[in-house]
């Protein structure tokens, strides 16, 4: 799964209003499961996520790009979980997640190689 986000699609020679249209595309994501191993994953940097009974987990993609945020928000009235991929830390916690609360949101982002945090 590529992502790309306007800026990178002007790097490949894309007008910016060609950019604008094909980068940083919100989705709506439904949940799957209540773990990591098999969670959702996040296909785009800015996600409304759709958490529901047994359906809460998230996972963020392995290819993603350090100090990209991924801003997703939760306007359900179920708590959603948002794992970071197998192998990688959350706040130094192997394979952790945020918990975003009902009618919440939270900016999660890659500050190094496998190494993430959350606003």
């Amino acid at each position: 799964m590529a992502l790309v986000d306007s800026d990178d699609a002007i790097g490949f020679g894309f007008a910016h209003a060609q950019a604008s249209l094909i980068g940083d595309v919100p989705a709506k994501i439904t949940g799957v499961g209540t773990t990591q191993t098999g969670a959702a994953v996040l296909t785009s940097r800015g996600s409304e996520l759709n958490p529901g009974a047994s359906a809460t987990a998230f996972v963020l993609p392995s290819n993603a790009k350090i100090f990209a945020p991924f801003m997703v928000n939760n306007q359900q009235s179920t708590t959603a979980l948002v794992f970071v991929p197998s192998g990688h830390t959350l706040n130094s916690v192997a394979n952790a997640s945020v918990s975003v609360a009902q009618y919440a949101s939270a900016i999660i982002w890659q500050y190094k190689p496998k190494n993430w945090t959350y606003k």
